[in-house]
């Protein structure tokens, strides 16, 4: 994805209450993994 619609996507969320407290990287091209939570 291009950091564009990464930034599009995690605004989105944002704007439906979910905040992004981590993330991980796997390698430069490889896949990462965001961490989101919401208040109940």
């Amino acid at each position: 994805m291009k950091p564009e619609k990464i930034q599009a996507e995690l605004n989105r969320l944002g704007a439906q209450g979910w905040e992004l407290v981590n993330f991980a990287f796997s390698g430069p091209m490889g896949p990462a993994m965001l961490v989101l939570k919401k208040p109940q």
